[in-house]
């Protein structure tokens, strides 16, 4: 205990290295002093938990457009507001994607038949040390499950997160969740690493939807997000490489950075037309990606290599 308590101080003040070392101090106490009191060798485990009070992050909240091409941007700040927080990557990724989500409703939904309005995002980290997340229009509310599977998007965000209210009304709809985010824990010693690989340690997909057809029989590689904006060509394109559902097809999710319902709910329809017609459909997703993450979450079958 003496021992650490003196490596604590060092990394507490930054004094065991130098450089290449975390700003937080909790990190550097579980990360450093740990490092280098398990160098000389423990029968049994070591652990350290360091508490630390934080500055708080203020609350996030933006206005748009109903507009697909308004999603990118809404997912850039959000993203930008949840790195202050340095969350878990799976806690990062579910809330991006039930944002997301919830807008994607929005968007598609609430302004189908209104010619313009406004949506009003709000994000807030409270004491229960859960992400607060409400989310207001002005258009025409329809209820779950009318037309276009609007119950299949609420699902999801239920599923990513606590709390779910939606409060709709004849001309504007208030939809409220929380999700509990934490930090994950590093590990030191020999051959250990920093935590479980998560969404957010694969490289950016960016957020621009593209395809490319390659092989025989084809394999089609998506890459950015399959968001409401490109769900309508996305599903074309799955129909017109299967021929209607008439031939085999793999789609690899791989470089996918966001997945929503409306393309979850084309890849269903994917491999419900494949099972009819008796032709392999295979998705793939590694372990890790956000693709995989949402089809483990919806139960839809994956490989996680071509």
């Amino acid at each position: 205990m003496d021992e650490l308590t003196r490596l604590v101080e060092a990394a507490a003040t930054g004094q065991l290295w130098p450089t290449g070392t975390s700003p937080s101090v909790a990190e550097r106490i579980c990360t450093d002093a740990v490092e280098l009191l398990t160098r000389r060798g423990y029968d049994d485990d070591v652990t350290v938990l360091a508490a630390a009070l934080q500055p708080p992050v203020p609350p996030l909240r933006t206005r748009l457009r109903p507009t697909a091409e308004e999603l990118p941007l809404l997912r850039l700040e959000v993203r930008g507001w949840l790195a202050a927080l340095r969350p878990d990557p799976v806690d990062q990724l579910a809330v991006e994607l039930a944002v997301g989500e919830t807008v994607d409703n929005a968007v598609e939904h609430g302004f189908a038949s209104v010619p313009d309005g406004t949506v009003v995002v709000a994000l807030e980290l409270r004491d229960d040390g859960r992400v607060h997340v409400r989310v207001d229009d002005d258009g025409i509310w329809r209820p779950p499950g009318v037309a276009g599977g609007r119950g299949r998007g609420l699902a999801l965000v239920g599923s990513l997160a606590e709390d779910l209210t939606v409060d709709g009304q004849p001309t504007g709809t208030t939809v409220t969740f929380a999700r509990r985010v934490s930090r994950p824990a590093t590990t030191a010693g020999p051959g250990a690493g920093t935590g479980r690989p998560g969404p957010a340690a694969l490289p950016d997909a960016g957020d621009r939807f593209d395809t490319l057809v390659v092989g025989e029989p084809p394999v089609l590689r998506v890459r950015g997000p399959v968001d409401a904006r490109a769900a309508e060509r996305f599903r074309a394109q799955l129909a017109a490489l299967t021929h209607g559902g008439t031939a085999a097809l793999t789609v690899d999710l791989t470089e996918v950075s966001h997945l929503t319902s409306a393309g979850v709910a084309a890849l269903a329809d994917l491999l419900h037309a494949g099972d009819a017609a008796g032709q392999s459909v295979v998705l793939v997703a590694p372990t890790g990606s956000p693709a995989a993450f949402v089809l483990d979450l919806v139960g839809l079958p994956r490989q996680s290599a071509p």
